[in-house]
Formats: C-alpha cells, structure tokens, sequence
C-alpha cells in the first residue's frame, strides 16, 4: 500500500467510539506535531490547530472532520453471559445480527450479536424491524460470572465492528470501518503536510472534533 492506505489503515484501526476518542486524539496530535503556529483543545477531547500566513485581517481557511466513530456501549451482563448493548450513534440494526464486534477492556473481546431465530418469531415480529432490546451479544460465555471474571467484561465499556482494512489494487476499492470520518482525519492531515512550508495568503485552522455521531 502507498503512503496515504498507510494512513487511512492506521486511523481506521483505532477504536475512538463517540464520547471515548482518546486513542483518536493522541495519534492526530501526533501526526500534526510540528504543523501548527497555535493548537486548542476543548474539554470534550477536540482540538484544533492554525496556521498563520502572516497578513494582517487574512482571510480563513477552515478544514474540518470528526474523529469519533458510531459504535455500541455495554449496559448490562445478563445472566447466561450475554451481554446487552446500546447504540452509539445511528446504527442500522438491520445489519448487525450474526456481525462480529469487538468489545474492549482489559483485553480486546471478541462477539457476534445474535437475535431470536425466524422460526421462533410471530408474523408480526418478523415484519418488524430489529431493535436494540431483541439483540444480544454472544462473547463466547455461558453464565455472567465467566463473563466478568474470565473475560473481564462489564457495563460501560465500548465495541466496535471487528472489521479489518483492505484495499483491492484490481478494483481501487477500500474495506473497514470508521470511514466516516477517518478518511476526512486523513484527508486534512495530508494538506497540512503539503502546506508546510509554503506561502500562504490566508490563515489556515483544521478541526479534529468529537461527538459528531451523537450530535454534538
């Protein structure tokens, strides 16, 4: 892969679900070490960085994406290991039965979610979309206290589609996850780099938010 797959490989990789974006913001803090006259950061974990071009009342150029991602959040270990979930940002529950995630705490865990099977549902349950209260996580575990005490899950902690990067040369395509809005991080990130050291006629700030997937 050139330069830029690299990029975009590595920021997809992270898990930076809305509210939790920490591994996010360190790596573009990281990436854009060195680019910037100014930085600010916000309480919520965003931060923003400008170049001056030097002139008095220049114009501004502002580049902007958001690090989170839409993922689920763990609200409950039931009591034959399954684990029930919350969205995180808008989710297609159209798409999740029989999907692999990952849950993360202590160690990395990984789940599939499953549903009540067609042969068991009414006619009406069948018409109807999936909701996120008829959805569980299977993390591989049969009661609550293997759950806890073996995997180390609890309420609170964060999945993500376990979904890995690749790129087809044959067809120029890309597969992972967190695309929106990772390839906009890198996006910015690679004008930053081709700016440096050029002549500017108008300040520059780029934007790296949070909490875009929520609404913030």
């Amino acid at each position: 892969m050139n330069e830029c797959l690299e990029q975009i490989a590595r920021l997809t990789a992270l898990t930076a679900v809305s509210g939790r974006e920490s591994a996010c913001f360190d790596a573009l803090r990281e990436q854009t070490a060195g680019l910037f006259d100014e930085i600010t950061t916000t309480p919520t974990g965003s931060f923003a960085g400008i170049i001056r071009c030097g002139r008095p009342d220049a114009p501004l150029v502002l580049l902007d994406a958001h690090i989170d991602e839409i993922g689920f959040v763990v609200t409950e270990i039931c009591d034959g290991g399954f684990l029930r979930v919350a969205a995180v940002g808008g989710i297609d529950t159209r798409v999740l039965s029989a999907s692999e995630v990952t849950v993360y705490g202590k160690e990395a865990v990984r789940g599939v979610f499953t549903s009540k099977p067609p042969h068991f549902m009414t006619a009406a349950e069948r018409s109807a979309p999936l909701s996120m209260e008829s959805i569980l996580l299977d993390a591989g575990v049969c009661s609550r206290k293997d759950a806890t005490e073996l995997l180390g899950l609890e309420p609170g902690l964060v999945a993500v589609p376990d979904v890995q990067f690749s790129y087809n040369d044959a067809t120029g395509l890309m597969l992972g996850k967190a695309f929106d809005c990772r390839l906009g991080c890198a996006g910015v990130v690679e004008v930053l780099r081709a700016l440096k050291d050029e002549t500017l006629c108008a300040d520059v700030t780029a934007a790296f938010s949070t909490q875009e997937e929520v609404g913030l």
